[in-house]
């Protein structure tokens, strides 16, 4: 009689917008697992409890800095329960399926790209083989010694809508929406500049030798759509326009959903007269090369890892040197030793495959 009354009334009070404004909670792009965050805040009482000790015994400035940092402690505790409470209610309802009833492309989306593959689905809203609404979780794990374990689950609200034929893979990254989240991910070459202050709303990623292609059917109608959508992430695949944001409520999920039916009608519109000159007059009218499909990778993904990990490796040796060679065999320097080797020959097998779909392309088309 007085669980669930309170219960309804903190769910509620944690959807009232002011609210999430307060906690920085507008935008919801991920969450700890309950272990994560035991972990933190466990990590975090024992960093204050020796401070707070010696804070008994000396009053003034230190013992203002602890109460400061204990309130942001709290701050930092309460955003993360809300958080994880505001996804998991988002998220409760329907079973998860893990096949979408429109074939979703999104394994080859940038956000699968970037986050390590698509786990698992949740459909929200959709009209049968046009579009569909849906919450997709990532989950991002850690590797240690004794295997891996999951750290972060990430999710995006995704508005999936099919267009009347195959286009390049395009890119427009929202700065309002998760920042430049691909900068790293894609080759800079590939950067579309756009007129007017377009640019200052999306980094725009076109294939090469596509780029004028791609602003003939982002015409200033188009760009009026996709401004309208600059809270998101858009991303044209194939015949798919994936637009994705942070976790929605049901209205925002509506608004959502009225910009990209808008944005799909538009592109459908200027779509009526593309056509990719580079293969046969009927294949050019609902289909684009191989090469339009990919945008090339940056080998710059992989650059953090290699250098922390050369760092670790430096250091190894120069213990080695001045202390002990036991070091070089140390578990933490093996680590580097895999990191730093995994990372080159990633970057080195990214910048051979770029290179192989840009000697293909001029074999193809002599261009």
């Amino acid at each position: 009689f007085v669980f669930q009354p309170l219960k309804h009334l903190y769910f509620n009070l944690l959807f009232m917008d002011q609210l999430r404004k307060y906690l920085f909670l507008q935008r919801i792009y991920s969450r700890s697992t309950i272990m994560q965050m035991a972990i933190n805040y466990v990590v975090l009482a024992f960093v204050l409890a020796p401070v707070i000790a010696y804070a008994r015994h000396k009053a003034g400035l230190l013992l203002v800095l602890v109460l400061l940092a204990s309130l942001i402690t709290l701050l930092m505790f309460i955003r993360a329960i809300a958080r994880y409470i505001i996804a998991g209610q988002l998220l409760t309802g329907e079973l998860y399926v893990k096949d979408l009833f429109l074939s979703s492309k999104i394994s080859k989306s940038s956000m699968s790209y970037e986050l390590d593959g698509v786990n698992h689905t949740k459909v929200l809203a959709g009209q049968t083989g046009l579009w569909e609404m849906y919450a997709a979780v990532f989950d991002i794990k850690r590797q240690t010694k004794d295997g891996d374990y999951l750290a972060i689950e990430a999710y995006y609200t995704v508005f999936e809508g099919v267009l009347n034929r195959s286009v390049p893979h395009l890119i427009f990254d929202g700065k309002k929406a998760k920042g430049r989240q691909y900068n790293k991910l894609y080759l800079q070459s590939q950067r579309l500049i756009l007129e007017g202050g377009f640019s200052k709303i999306f980094d725009v990623y076109s294939p090469q030798h596509y780029q004028i292609d791609t602003m003939s059917f982002i015409a200033p109608d188009v760009m009026e759509a996709l401004v309208a959508l600059e809270d998101y992430d858009i991303e044209l695949i194939d015949d798919r326009v994936f637009c994705s944001g942070p976790l929605l409520t049901e209205r925002e999920q509506s608004d959502l959903q009225q910009k990209s039916l808008l944005l799909i009608e538009q592109l459908n519109y200027n779509l009526r007269t593309y056509r990719d000159d580079r293969l046969t007059k009927q294949l050019g009218k609902t289909i684009v090369t191989p090469f339009a499909r990919a945008l090339l990778k940056s080998p710059r993904r992989y650059l953090p890892p290699l250098i922390i990990s050369g760092i670790g490796i430096v250091i190894s040796v120069a213990l080695a040197v001045t202390v002990d060679r036991s070091f070089l065999f140390d578990q933490i320097a093996l680590i580097a030793y895999v990191v730093f080797i995994t990372a080159l020959i990633n970057m080195i097998n990214v910048v051979r495959k770029n290179r192989r779909l840009e000697a293909k392309y001029r074999q193809l088309y002599k261009r």
